[in-house]
């Protein structure tokens, strides 16, 4: 039979999208090629007509600038619809490729989310809450046995601490006593109200009487140096206090 009638012919493969894009791309070429010949010779035709005066070989020369033009508008349309045709098979095979990638993206998915839910099965919720607490008591342990190694070994542990109160009253009361004692030799310093470095020099002071502020009558209270330089108030020099007059 198949003497007889042959063998079928092997069927074409199915046209696709990149390759009608690459025939109307091809043929947007051409036409490219064609409008940039014609444009050539419409500005010749438009230099020849600029030199030629008017008759009969103008006219000529304007015929076929026309006819140049016309070619060339017919040209730039069919350019154009097949600029506007490759778009729309971009377009078309760019939501494809787009298209595909979802599919691919959505079984990757499903993929890792079987695999996910295999590994939860695996996992125990309750098992991880014992081992994070079991984790958190190992790292207070942890912390503790850091504090122990951390010591200082050459304080000794066995120190009483009623000795060491002590030892600080101690400390405390010899502070208090210097204090004490500063101040007793500063205050011996001072005798009678003298300053250290004024006394040994009674001789060399004036046995001047001092007078106190005036009081309401006007006299004040005279001083005498006494025995160790001190003064001592003069009763005797004490001016008579006058009564004020009684008025009728």
């Amino acid at each position: 039979m198949n003497r007889i009638f042959g063998l079928g012919g092997k069927k074409a493969p199915p046209p696709t999208l990149n390759a009608a894009v690459a025939n109307v791309d091809a043929r947007t070429s051409t036409l490219d090629e064609k409008i940039k010949r014609l444009e050539g010779e419409i500005a010749q035709y438009k230099d020849q007509m600029r030199r030629l005066p008017e008759g009969p070989s103008k006219n000529r020369i304007k015929a076929k600038a026309v006819n140049a033009i016309k070619q060339r508008n017919m040209y730039e349309n069919a350019r154009d619809q097949h600029t506007q045709q490759s778009f729309n098979m971009d377009m078309v095979m760019s939501m494809q490729d787009s298209m595909k990638n979802a599919a691919v993206t959505v079984k990757a998915m499903e993929q890792s989310n079987a695999a996910m839910k295999k590994q939860f099965k695996e996992i125990d919720p309750d098992k991880v809450d014992d081992i994070m607490f079991e984790t958190s008591e190992l790292m207070d342990q942890g912390n503790e046995i850091q504090e122990i190694m951390s010591q200082n070994l050459s304080m000794p542990f066995d120190v009483d601490e009623s000795e060491l109160d002590a030892e600080l009253n101690e400390l405390e009361l010899g502070l208090d006593s210097g204090i004490g004692n500063e101040l007793g030799s500063e205050l011996d310093s001072v005798q009678g109200g003298i300053p250290s470095y004024l006394q040994g020099h009674g001789s060399a002071v004036p046995d001047l009487p001092e007078l106190l502020p005036e009081g309401p009558g006007g006299a004040g209270m005279q001083y005498t140096p006494g025995s160790g330089g001190q003064s001592i108030p003069n009763a005797a020099a004490e001016a008579p206090r006058k009564e004020p007059a009684l008025r009728m």
